[in-house]
């Protein structure tokens, strides 16, 4: 796990060129706008990021792990997410990607949960569908374009776009299709964990929600990822308490009591036994640089 620097900043949804919730651009305009400042400030998103990389190769860091992709790749970065740009020792990217910044549409909802995070190496298929966004974008975003662009035209660009990310990015592997299958508890487990991160929230709470028996959950977890469904629901919240210990100014306490902890110490030992650090570990990690 890479360990956090800086405390990351917060970036709402403000692109230049709006297409009802898109905006794409080759990763040189946004080296060429922040220069150096981009590789030393990591960055917690409240939009979706899709990083396509079309030459070269390099990593990403997700959620304090460092993430490998080459060309033919994408990496999807999701909201609330810490992640960082990584440079390589001469101080450049390494890799040429055209980046694909979202908002208001969904897809499977953090895929990658509970391994780590992986880029998805694109099926011809998905690079020719990648290709008509590209295409779709450029055309309604020339000058000429957008001077017409109606609102109801531009409604018609983003549906198609929303279509066409769709396709590529909640298209589950062989694999997943199989586990979903023989284990569907196992992932309406995570749905309501996402629904509902609260430490207060016992598995047998979640069993009787979802109308399965705790061995049920058990069973499908086990079947899936090889661990409980209480171990399961622990690592999302350790996630989600590193991820908010390292924002600028957090203060225990307030994480504590968001994620469902009636006391302070208790956060400090879950913590501890999950990530294998003190949260003031976590958040002196990121002031002192």
């Amino acid at each position: 796990m890479a360990e956090p620097g800086t405390p990351p900043k917060d970036v709402p949804w403000s692109p230049d060129d709006d297409v009802s919730g898109f905006q794409i651009l080759p990763s040189g305009d946004l080296v060429s706008r922040f220069g150096d400042s981009l590789w030393r400030e990591p960055e917690r998103l409240q939009f979706d990021l899709v990083i396509h990389c079309v030459a070269g190769s390099g990593t990403h860091m997700v959620d304090f792990e460092d993430v490998p992709f080459e060309s033919g790749c994408v990496l999807h970065v999701r909201p609330g997410q810490i992640h960082q740009w990584r440079a390589d020792r001469h101080g450049r990217p390494g890799y040429e990607a055209m980046l694909v910044l979202f908002r208001q549409f969904r897809v499977a909802p953090m895929t990658h949960w509970p391994s780590l995070p992986t880029a998805q190496a694109l099926t011809p298929e998905q690079r020719e569908r990648l290709d008509l966004a590209y295409s779709i974008y450029g055309s309604v975003t020339e000058p000429r374009w957008l001077r017409t662009l109606t609102s109801d035209r531009r409604k018609l660009a983003a549906g198609a776009l929303r279509d066409l990310f769709q396709s590529i990015l909640d298209v589950p592997s062989g694999a997943e299709e199989e586990d979903r299958g023989r284990a569907g508890p196992y992932f309406e487990l995570r749905a309501d964990v996402e629904r509902h991160l609260d430490h207060g929230q016992s598995v047998q709470d979640r069993a009787t929600r979802l109308g399965y028996s705790t061995k049920t959950l058990d069973r499908a977890c086990q079947a899936v990822v090889g661990t409980t469904a209480k171990r399961l629901v622990d690592q999302r919240l350790a996630l989600e308490a590193t991820r908010m210990l390292v924002l600028p100014g957090s203060q225990a306490s307030a994480v504590a009591r968001s994620l469902g902890f009636d006391e302070a110490s208790n956060f400090t030992k879950f913590v501890k036994r999950t990530t294998g650090k003190l949260p003031s570990d976590w958040q002196s990690s990121t002031s002192s640089s």
